[in-house]
């Protein structure tokens, strides 16, 4: 594995021999923590149950009942996917080194259904 530091962004990154890499090269070849509170697995895409003692489920309560105080959530599940969060991180490193760490402005979102 290797680690690609980069310090401007370009559709198309140059490596040291002049040649152009592409943006999924660049992603394939560069190193991303994911989340500690991500569980092993064995497949790239993953549903993972959350218990309702755990921490995770805790946050997700309480953010979900500052706008829907009468929620009743019955189960709440991670979805784990290694491709997706390392397009992500580095997207996001991309706009951090652009505009700054205050200006990226991360949003949760979450899914209910009935």
């Amino acid at each position: 594995m290797y680690t690609v530091k980069v310090d401007r962004f370009h559709p198309y990154g140059h490596s040291t021999s002049g040649r152009s890499r592409s943006i999924l090269q660049m992603l394939h070849d560069a190193h991303v923590n994911f989340p500690s509170l991500w569980e092993q697995q064995t497949n790239d895409i993953e549903l993972k149950d959350l218990s309702s003692q755990c921490y995770e489920w805790s946050q997700i309560d309480q953010e979900i009942r500052a706008t829907i105080p009468n929620a009743r959530i019955i189960k709440i599940q991670r979805i784990q996917n290694n491709w997706l969060w390392e397009k992500y991180a580095f997207c996001k490193q991309r706009m951090m080194r652009k505009y700054g760490y205050q200006a990226v402005n991360e949003k949760r979102l979450f899914h209910g259904t009935r």
